[in-house]
């Protein structure tokens, strides 16, 4: 039994494919088939995956993607937590006040940096999502493992194999654009991308001394970042290599200009001979190393399962059953006009008309609840929250804190204080539909596990951490925690 995977880098210029077979028994892996296609001869993306996909080598697998990463930002980040589970859920809100675009219009991921302390260094990154919904419209039907960006499918593959421990630099360099990854001690720290390529770049291939000094020009770019790095403290020392891959890798003068100006010694990237996979000696494959090893790369990850950015979303089972049942939408049409000829015309009207009725009942609950609470930030239970809300305006007239559901309510969130916890409560606000809580901590991790006991005690309805917000003294931190009375 084979296991076979395609990997596919949507460049800016061309599209590069690669399929992988691993023979299960034996563990061997070889290319069974690879593509260039010319996105521009071939009519654009969605063209190019139809030409692909008929291709008899391209016909199965599972498919990998990769988005270029000049439509991607990427931030690195210092979060106070390290469980996965606090990030996934906060990345995206701690990465919203560094992006160009609104929050709701990208898709986030992060590569873990560092951990220590509580603490976890990520890097960043957002991908638009209307190119990650292009891309899924154009190879509907196929099943998508992963969606990628440029070079780093590449670096972590180098890190795979015998790459250095030290700091290095890998330059991704396409037609148009490069990608650059800066690595230390096996860990990707940042990733940049720019805006010219080797058709920019070949210009000044003998050319005069102003498009040399044009190439130079894009090589200080790359420098400057460098020095951005180390002067933020994300690179503690100089890079040792340069390696290079895409089609700009396959120039000398280029590799020749880049080794003066950078002083590091220069290395082509050839990943089919690094991990040592075969191409097939009966049906022989076009293969250039450079430009397809982004895209072999992408392969390898769907073959060994290995880490990266993903930017594909995963449907809810609720949608993919919605999908299947569209590929037998005669039969459930039959099967839908049985049923409603068996309740009967006057149940099924009825049926709609409470649905509306329903629908406008539930706007004009959310329209009174904003209206007559504005200071709540997040509606949960708009009946239930406005019930306690009359309740509080016919039977506990005047403040709150003086009466006994401010006792009750405070000592069921003390009792929920882990134990010599080091928490200073500075200050208490209680209302009929909320309790809020000021004060310091040694650590986050202390306050994140005070919030974890209030969610389970069951006494509240909702519980909202904030940090900051106060001036911290001796090393402890300010927080607030606001939560809402179960009824």
């Amino acid at each position: 039994m084979n296991k076979k995977i395609l990997g596919i880098d949507i460049g800016s210029a061309f599209l590069k494919a690669v399929a992988l077979k691993c023979d299960i028994l034996s563990g061997r892996v070889s290319v069974t088939a690879s593509a260039l296609i010319d996105l521009e001869a071939a009519g654009g993306l969605e063209s190019s995956l139809s030409s692909l996909f008929s291709d008899k080598g391209f016909k199965t697998g599972d498919v990998i993607f990769s988005l270029p990463a000049g439509s991607c930002s990427f931030r690195h980040l210092s979060l106070p937590f390290s469980e996965e589970k606090t990030i996934d859920e906060i990345i995206t809100y701690e990465l919203e006040p560094h992006l160009p675009d609104p929050i709701d219009t990208v898709i986030v991921d992060s590569l873990p940096i560092s951990s220590a302390g509580g603490s976890t260094e990520v890097l960043a990154a957002a991908a638009k999502r209307r190119d990650v919904h292009e891309l899924l419209q154009a190879a509907a039907g196929r099943r998508i493992a992963a969606i990628d960006t440029d070079a780093v499918p590449v670096a972590l593959n180098l890190l795979e194999s015998d790459a250095p421990d030290g700091t290095w630099i890998l330059l991704d360099i396409g037609a148009r654009s490069t990608t650059a990854v800066f690595v230390q001690e096996r860990t990707v720290v940042h990733v940049r991308s720019f805006a010219w390529g080797a058709d920019h770049l070949s210009e000044a291939d003998g050319g005069s001394p102003g498009t040399k000094r044009n190439r130079l020009q894009h090589f200080q770019e790359i420098a400057d970042t460098l020095h951005l790095l180390g002067a933020k403290g994300l690179l503690g020392t100089l890079p040792s290599y340069l390696y290079l891959t895409g089609g700009g890798a396959l120039s000398a003068p280029l590799r020749k200009d880049l080794e003066a100006f950078f002083k590091l010694p220069v290395l082509v990237v050839d990943l089919l001979q690094r991990r040592g996979i075969t191409l097939p000696a009966k049906h022989p494959v076009a293969w250039d190393g450079p430009l397809m090893n982004q895209a072999l790369a992408l392969a390898l990850r769907g073959m060994t399962l290995s880490k990266g950015l993903n930017f594909r979303e995963e449907k809810p089972a609720s949608k993919r059953k919605l999908q299947g049942l569209r590929g037998h939408l005669p039969w459930t049409a039959v099967m839908l006009a049985l049923f409603f000829l068996c309740i009967g015309a006057d149940l099924t009207v009825r049926y709609y008309a409470d649905s509306r009725k329903l629908g406008n009942l539930k706007a004009e609950i959310a329209r009174t609840f904003k209206g007559s609470c504005p200071e709540v930030t997040r509606m949960v239970d708009p009946v239930r929250q406005l019930e306690q809300k009359i309740k509080e305006a016919k039977n506990l007239p005047g403040e709150m804190e003086k009466g006994p559901l401010f006792l009750e309510q405070w000592k069921k969130a003390m009792d929920t204080q882990p134990e010599h916890s080091g928490i200073l409560v500075t200050g208490i606000s209680c209302n009929a539909i909320s309790l809020e809580i000021n004060g310091e901590a040694p650590d986050y991790e202390t306050i994140n596990s005070w919030k974890s006991a209030l969610e389970k005690a069951g006494s509240f309805a909702d519980v909202q951490m904030h940090f900051g917000g106060g001036k911290q003294m001796e090393g402890k931190k300010t927080f607030r925690l606001r939560m809402t009375h179960a009824l």
